[in-house]
């Protein structure tokens, strides 16, 4: 779905009523599965810079805007410094949905920067170098901070235009369920969405993040997987080979270690040059500020430093 220039082609055409497209519940309503208004408005804010109408969350992409090396000229800019971003996820983290919805922006805005998605399993990161989490879920959680939680997730979810089912919510009919979920296949899914375009890979990702998070359908299911990759366009036969090849598990496995290796300890991690290391959702404003350093943006670096320097 998220392929700029179909969605450059679909804008002129809503702006200006062309082939009987004159909204964007039209031009992408039908395109996406299930697809609610206020995510038709938020694709039309992500993908093309619009702001959305009153009433629905502005997209948080001014993160990027803010920090961007050169922004609305990225198609001007000379080649510069090498920037890599390795972008390490795991379906069974709702803050990686979070996370993983604002990437075609931070990609938009960093087009001199190159994202290199890994999908890992994060129960072998935690198997490895972080079992607290397995003794975290076993022990009697502090109300206050349990209810803390469970807004800051659904405020992070509004902010985002997303629907998510929490894992931890009160009323058993809002939770997610299975919690945690076994997520090897839809991984190994997604190694095969990356070997066919962009467009697949991106389609098929938010369809299984959405089906889980959203719509509480159990992603562990082959059928529920299955039913995704044929939405997509796959031919079911070779996705399903695929995800049962010795070369699917391998390469879960390595990308699995090499986070681990970078230092990564979850979902979502996100890498730049090998070096930097960033952790969760909420690390996005740091990550989109490396990212512009590395790219040559002295500027990236701003604050209230200089309120404390007059103290």
């Amino acid at each position: 779905i998220f392929v700029a220039s179909w969605v450059r082609q679909h804008s002129a055409r809503v702006r200006s009523g062309m082939s009987g497209v004159h909204s964007w519940e039209e031009a992408f309503g039908s395109y996406i599965p299930s697809c609610t208004v206020v995510e038709t408005l938020q694709l039309q804010g992500n993908l093309t810079g619009a702001t959305p109408q009153s009433g629905h969350s502005p997209h948080l992409g001014i993160y990027q805007r803010a920090l961007s090396p050169n922004p609305g000229a990225h198609n001007d800019r000379k080649r510069g410094p090498r920037c890599e971003v390795k972008v390490f996820f795991d379906f069974s983290s709702p803050w990686t949905y979070l996370a993983f919805s604002q990437f075609w922006d931070l990609r938009e805005q960093f087009s001199d920067a190159t994202f290199t998605f890994k999908p890992m399993l994060v129960g072998g990161i935690f198997n490895t170098v972080n079992p607290s989490v397995y003794e975290m879920r076993k022990s009697v959680p502090v109300p206050a901070k349990l209810a803390y939680a469970n807004s800051d997730l659904q405020e992070w979810a509004s902010a985002y235009g997303l629907t998510i089912r929490g894992p931890y919510e009160a009323e058993k009919e809002k939770r997610v369920n299975p919690f945690p979920v076994n997520s090897v296949y839809a991984l190994r899914g997604a190694l095969f969405a990356l070997q066919q375009s962009d467009e697949a890979f991106w389609r098929f990702s938010l369809l299984v993040f959405k089906s889980y998070w959203s719509e509480g359908r159990d992603i562990s299911d082959r059928k529920v997987l299955t039913s995704i990759a044929s939405l997509v366009g796959f031919d079911t036969t070779r996705f399903n080979t695929w995800v049962d090849s010795v070369e699917a598990k391998a390469a879960i496995r390595a990308n699995t270690a090499e986070c681990v290796e970078l230092g990564g300890f979850g979902s979502p991690t996100f890498v730049v040059n090998n070096k930097h290391m960033y952790f969760g959702n909420d690390r996005l404003l740091l990550l989109s500020r490396r990212i512009a350093l590395v790219l040559g943006n002295s500027a990236a670096t701003r604050g209230c430093g200089h309120w404390v320097a007059k103290l």
